[in-house]
């Protein structure tokens, strides 16, 4: 099942920052599902891991709502 809560602020793109810029951004996500994400287990899937930030930030918030295991895919590095 596919499910979307998370969404994205601030659309600046990573490309345009350095290393550190990135690696100093704050929580880009806001949670919009359920209050409890009832222990499921998620998949994140990313289309580039840089500096693994936006994975980061992505499990956060996801474990703050009560879900099971997080595991992530990224396409390239």
């Amino acid at each position: 099942m596919y499910l979307y809560h998370l969404k994205k602020f601030g659309r600046c793109p990573q490309s345009h920052k350095s290393r550190q810029e990135r690696l100093a951004t704050p929580q880009p996500f806001g949670y919009q599902g359920p209050a409890d994400l009832e222990r499921k287990n998620i998949l994140l899937v990313d289309d580039i891991y840089t500096t693994g930030s936006t994975l980061y930030h992505a499990r956060e918030l996801l474990l703050a709502h009560n879900c099971g295991c997080v595991r992530s895919v990224t396409l390239a590095r």
